[in-house]
């Protein structure tokens, strides 16, 4: 696990790197939208949480 770690930080600033960084964003997008069935927003009820306490909407 160091290796990888110290790897990382070397290549952390290179536009490959960068570049890979990306397309890791843009894979982990992909997989949300699929498993909210494709839909731009996710539905989530209007929840407001004061002190400990929930209060719904």
């Amino acid at each position: 696990m160091r290796k990888i770690e110290t790897k990382i930080i070397e290549k952390s600033n290179t536009p490959e790197y960068i570049k890979f960084l990306e397309g890791v964003i843009k894979s982990k997008d992909k997989i949300l939208k699929a498993l909210l069935g494709k839909k731009e927003e996710p539905y989530i009820p209007s929840v407001t949480i004061r002190k400990g306490m929930i209060y719904k909407e």
